[in-house]
């Protein structure tokens, strides 16, 4: 069963990959896109150590921006952990409920609605790192709601909105 806890991530993968390059329609998307498909393989750990490096070598941070920063880091990093062990428990949940003899549409809808909103609270912990590391850089985003838009209206695609955005 193991090996099947690999297939579900696998597919979502995919699905993402896919949707981002038929979405990218403007030209930071397609830069992003670009950078993105040139980007190997990133373990947790490697993308840990690039950020705990930035910290360290940026010059321009002051003291308390580094000490905030790399608060901010081991914080998203430790949320991020529990919500994949969670995920991970979820999708074992699901894979044995779609393999039982009895096979049971209500359990595997609950599972699939539980793994949603916990991928949900993932991506939320990581949207909240990148705002707060703006604020504490004193960065501020030059369209906010835009950005904030463009999230939900991917997640609303995701669950079965509407895909009109994405596709202009």
């Amino acid at each position: 069963m193991k090996t099947w806890n690999r297939l579900p991530l696998a597919l979502t993968a995919l699905a993402a990959a896919a949707l981002t390059q038929a979405c990218a329609s403007t030209p930071a998307e397609k830069r992003i896109d670009n950078k993105i498909a040139n980007e190997g393989a990133v373990t947790p750990a490697e993308l840990n150590q690039e950020a705990r490096d930035a910290i360290a070598s940026n010059p321009d941070l002051t003291p308390k921006q580094r000490t905030e920063l790399t608060r901010l880091r081991q914080d998203t990093s430790a949320q991020i952990a529990a919500y994949t062990s969670e995920s991970l428990k979820i999708r074992a949940v699901l894979i044995e409920a779609m393999g039982a003899e009895k096979f049971d549409s209500r359990e595997i809808n609950a599972a699939k609605r539980k793994l949603k909103e916990v991928e949900n609270k993932k991506l939320d912990a990581m949207i909240s790192a990148i705002e707060k590391t703006n604020s504490i850089l004193g960065r501020q985003y030059a369209n906010r709601q835009g950005v904030m838009n463009d999230i939900v209206e991917a997640r609303t695609i995701g669950e079965g909105g509407s895909a009109e955005r994405a596709t202009q």
